[in-house]
């Protein structure tokens, strides 16, 4: 379970530290990077980088994602098709998820858009909510069957692989000990 929570509380603080260049994320998460994934930040210009930042802090004006992803095109369509290609191969991956994983990754992924649009638009998280939001996704996942579970470690096989990194588990015990 700490294991899990580690990783998110790990993901969430990764987006509140904008990166401005790929080299600059240091060795440790750079492994849990899809090649992907670290393409497309890679391939992000500092017009790019401007855009997204412009979009994601007024975040709270979209009613939806296709409300963001429209400004994002009238602000750049360039970046905007970059984001689309980004956005199609996970969401291709998500919808080959068990129903239930898909749900939980479903709802993980709001949390931290919306974790990282607050932090691009000046909010700074608090870590003890980090904790318990992932606390209440580890249980989540907990919940989950084991076919939804095998189904998230089939298609998230970094993320189920470093749940289970014995560096990575020392690591979150450290991590979520309550003082």
């Amino acid at each position: 379970m700490s294991r899990f929570a580690v990783l998110l509380c790990l993901v969430g603080a990764a987006l509140c530290a904008p990166i401005d260049n790929y080299d600059e994320i240091p060795a440790q998460y750079k492994a849990l990077i899809p090649p992907e994934v670290a393409e497309h930040i890679k391939s992000l210009t500092a017009e790019d980088k401007e855009a997204l930042k412009d979009v994601a802090k007024r975040y709270k004006d979209f009613k939806n994602e296709d409300e963001a992803m429209a400004a994002l095109k009238e602000k750049s369509p360039s970046t905007h098709e970059k984001v689309m290609k980004l956005h199609n191969f996970i969401k291709d991956k998500i919808e080959k998820l068990h129903p239930d994983a898909k749900e939980f990754v479903t709802e993980v992924t709001t949390a931290f858009r919306k974790l990282h649009s607050d932090v691009l638009g000046g909010q700074q998280p608090n870590l003890e909510e980090l904790k318990g939001k992932a606390v209440t996704f580890v249980e989540k996942y907990k919940a989950l069957s084991e076919e939804a579970k095998q189904s998230f470690r089939e298609h998230f096989p970094i993320l189920a692989g470093v749940v289970k990194d014995e560096k990575f588990q020392a690591l979150a015990g450290t991590l979520l000990k309550t003082n």
